[in-house]
């Protein structure tokens, strides 16, 4: 972020509780039926947290590609 601090966007987590939950399991080449690993991933994570860090880095003041107004008209 603008201070220097790391700042996590993207995970991949290896998960043993939701394969167990779900009952799930594969036929190995031996035939036995082994638990799988279940593996999560989020390249950008929650998007709160890529906009947070959008808004910590540019300060509010995001370049033309990405501010929500980018042209204002005044009727004179």
């Amino acid at each position: 972020d603008a201070a220097g601090r790391e700042f996590t966007l993207s995970t991949v987590q290896a998960d043993f509780h939701q394969p167990a939950a779900f009952g799930l399991d594969y036929r190995a080449a031996d035939g036995s039926r082994p638990r799988p690993v279940m593996v999560h991933r989020s390249v950008l994570g929650s998007l709160e947290r890529v906009l947070a860090l959008l808004t910590e880095v540019h300060g509010g003041a995001f370049p033309a590609w990405l501010a929500p107004v980018q042209v204002g008209v005044v009727p004179v």
